[in-house]
């Protein structure tokens, strides 16, 4: 079962084929990983706007896409890495971790998953940037799309 989207105050603008989508997700996922700590702005910006276009197929379980303003005042802030919590919502478990060399990890688990999704990327922000979309695209990609019910949210523990 699938949970009507909490996308914007306002309808979607547009929303992308599916295929299309996964084929931006992937894109995100990838410039994340590769991009400097100076496109975090950029990057979130740009993560925001593709949460927005998902197609209407994909439930979206999103935080705080609804709130343009808070965001934006996360990213004046420098908040990068609140921005991006707020682009994953409460819903998704994750981890975030840094090693040496300021190499950051993090791992996102969407609800419907089974099974975790990992990057790493200059910081902590745009880490968690890149395996979000790496995670939805991959669940897309299986048909389906992040749920929202408790009793269908994967367990982390066994």
């Amino acid at each position: 079962m699938t949970v009507a989207p909490k996308i914007s105050a306002g309808k979607r603008s547009s929303q992308l084929a599916v295929g299309a989508w996964i084929a931006r997700l992937d894109a995100l996922a990838r410039d994340c990983a590769d991009a400097e700590r100076t496109e975090q702005p950029r990057l979130l910006r740009e993560a925001r706007d593709v949460l927005r276009l998902a197609p209407h197929q994909v439930s979206t379980p999103f935080g705080l896409i609804a709130d343009p303003h808070r965001f934006e005042a996360l990213i004046a802030a420098q908040a990068f890495e609140s921005a991006a919590l707020a682009l994953l919502g409460g819903e998704a478990g994750y981890m975030i971790s840094r090693g040496g060399g300021q190499t950051h990890l993090a791992s996102v688990i969407l609800p419907g998953m089974t099974e975790d999704v990992t990057a790493e990327a200059a910081s902590a922000a745009l880490a968690l940037l890149s395996a979000q979309a790496a995670a939805l695209a991959a669940i897309t990609r299986c048909g389906g799309s992040p749920q929202s019910h408790d009793e269908e949210r994967p367990h982390l523990l066994n």
